[in-house]
């Protein structure tokens, strides 16, 4: 199971790649904005210092148009910025298009703002390289969005060559667990999720006991 980042933190991106555990990053508009990038120019910037610092991880990011040659304009623009990234596209018949296109130019897709199998179905046989089925179409129980994710999985199985089904906003270990359980491909986490995977009381009473006891001795 691949462990994507959503953040547009330099820091946060950094301590997940130090920890060996990154697989991709997510990051949206309003992120960028927290972090100071206002404009194209501080945009394309930070992609290129992500890139730099979660070397081999994905990185997705958004475009910002709604028509076929904008679409594909853009992301031809982005893709060239970096291997890594890849161009969440909206699911939309020109979208679906456009990643028919990509997937021919050899450039990753992410397909978004998915609220129903038959529309991941549509962006499996585009050849979309991700996609992301919206929690909010699956109900408000996480039980309910895992039962939805292995419905879809089975789908997709019945395909070659299918869309890896990236899972947002996990962002407790329990259902971290229960996603690694039924062989989720991506999820979508936190950097303080990580680190709560990494802790635990009892790890800390065995660690210092061992310390403690390796006092003892003399070396």
């Amino acid at each position: 199971m691949k462990f994507f980042l959503e953040s547009a933190n330099l820091n946060e991106i950094k301590k997940a790649h130090d920890l060996e555990l990154l697989d991709g990053v997510i990051t949206h508009p309003k992120f960028l904005v927290e972090e100071g990038i206002n404009n194209r120019e501080k945009t394309i910037a930070h992609y290129k210092s992500i890139c730099k610092i979660a070397l081999g991880a994905d990185l997705c990011v958004d475009i910002v148009a709604t028509d076929y040659d904008r679409i594909i304009k853009q992301a031809k623009f982005l893709a060239a910025i970096s291997g890594q990234i890849v161009i969440n596209i909206p699911m939309m018949p020109e979208g679906i298009k456009a990643i028919k296109f990509l997937k021919a130019e050899g450039i990753k897709t992410n397909c978004t703002f998915i609220h129903s199998m038959g529309q991941a179905l549509l962006a499996a046989k585009a050849e979309a390289t991700y996609v992301t089925p919206d929690i909010a179409f699956v109900g408000s129980s996480f039980s309910k969005t895992l039962s939805s994710i292995k419905e879809l999985q089975n789908i997709y199985n019945t395909l070659p060559g299918h869309p890896q089904i990236i899972v947002s906003r996990v962002f407790d270990p329990e259902s971290v667990v229960e996603c690694s359980k039924i062989g989720v491909d991506v999820i979508v986490t936190s950097i303080d999720t990580i680190h709560k995977l990494i802790m635990h009381p009892q790890t800390d009473v065995d660690r210092d006991k061992l310390l403690n006891d390796i006092n003892l001795i003399d070396y």
